[in-house]
Order: structure tokens, then C-alpha cells, then sequence
């Protein structure tokens, strides 16, 4: 696995696509701040031959497990606590968001041999497609449906988290909520 804490550390990659996105996501995750991993998280990247438990004792986080119940993949009872899990055609993305102002654990899990079968199933149960569909629903207000399907993935998914930030920690109502991200977006990324 490798622990990616700086995009300087991007040039250990040698898929050219996951290269290529994780450093648009480092962009998107802290501009116009410098990048700081106890702020805004950090990415995983699930190499051929590790196991879950190798990632967990080293990281201490695991695709398998749920950091909130004693249940595992498998189990009947067992729900994952990522955020959203995609399918970006060559790999997965798992996020885990920790604090409302978006510090997340960011899984890339490549669809390649030797990556532990468990994670890929998981993957392949749990994700939604990137390729095929758009995985949001239609914002509430007509203004703010506009606004989104004007926006590059990264900063849909932007809006999204803040979405349903606000309206699930926050309790605003989903329409309230969507206005609210579109004025954080705006903001963050200076678009009128």
C-alpha cells in the first residue's frame, strides 16, 4: 500500500490514471490552501499482495470493517461507513469523511491482480458507477439544479458533501441545504 500524505509522493503511482486523478483530488481537496493531511485527509492506495489486515495494522482503517459496530463484511448485519464509493472504470474510491469540514480517508482501490478479492467484492457490491450514470440526486430548487450539472465531477462532489453535511449534521432542510453548498462552492472554488 502506499500512504499518500503530500502529492509529492504522487511519483510513486505507476498508473498513469489513478496518477492523474488523485492530483486533481489533492487540488480539489485544499485549494487555494496548501495541503495539510490533519486538515483534509489523506488518500490510500491498495497495492497488489496486501491484505485488509496488512492496511489496517498499518493505517489503521479498514474497507472491511465498520468503525462504528463490531460487524464485518459478510455479516448480516454489516453496513460500510464510507461516504460514497465509486467506480471510476479502472479502480474504486472509497471516502470516509471525518469532520464536517471534509478531513477524509480516501481509499483507491485498482481493479488489478493480487488486490485482495475481499475489497474488490466489496467494491463491486457497494459502488456506484462514474462512467454510467450521475449517482446525485436533482437538487430541490430549479437555480441550483442548473448550477450543478454545469460542474466537473470534483466539484460536484464538492457540493455534494457539503449537501449532505448540512443537511443530515446540521438539519437543514434538503433545500436549504443545497443553497447553502452552492455558496460554499462558489466561494471555494470563485465561480459566479
Amino acid at each position: 500500500m502506499i500512504v499518500l500524505r503530500d502529492p509529492h509522493y504522487l511519483t510513486q503511482i505507476v498508473q498513469p490514471d489513478i496518477k492523474t486523478y488523485l492530483k486533481q483530488r489533492f487540488h480539489d481537496l485544499c485549494d487555494p490552501e496548501p495541503y495539510d493531511p490533519d486538515e483534509h485527509g489523506f488518500f490510500i492506495l491498495v497495492e497488489p499482495g496486501d491484505t485488509s489486515e496488512q492496511i489496517e495494522q498499518a493505517t489503521g482503517y479498514s474497507l472491511l470493517k465498520s468503525l462504528f459496530s463490531d460487524t464485518v463484511y459478510g455479516e448480516p448485519d454489516f453496513i460500510p461507513d464510507f461516504e460514497y464509493l465509486e467506480d471510476h472504470g479502472s479502480f474504486y474510491e472509497s471516502v470516509y469523511l471525518f469532520t464536517d469540514s471534509g478531513c477524509a480517508v480516501i481509499w483507491i482501490v485498482p481493479k488489478e491482480e493480487g488486490i485482495d478479492d475481499r475489497i474488490l467484492t466489496l467494491c463491486a457490491e457497494f459502488s456506484t458507477q462514474t462512467m454510467s450514470h450521475n449517482p446525485h440526486p436533482e437538487p430541490l430548487n430549479s437555480a441550483v439544479a442548473t448550477f450543478v450539472k454545469g460542474l466537473d465531477s470534483n466539484t460536484r462532489e464538492y457540493f455534494e458533501e457539503r449537501a449532505a453535511i448540512a443537511e443530515f449534521e446540521a438539519n437543514m432542510p434538503r433545500a436549504d441545504a443545497e443553497q447553502f453548498a452552492l455558496e460554499l462552492t462558489r466561494t471555494h472554488f470563485n465561480l459566479q
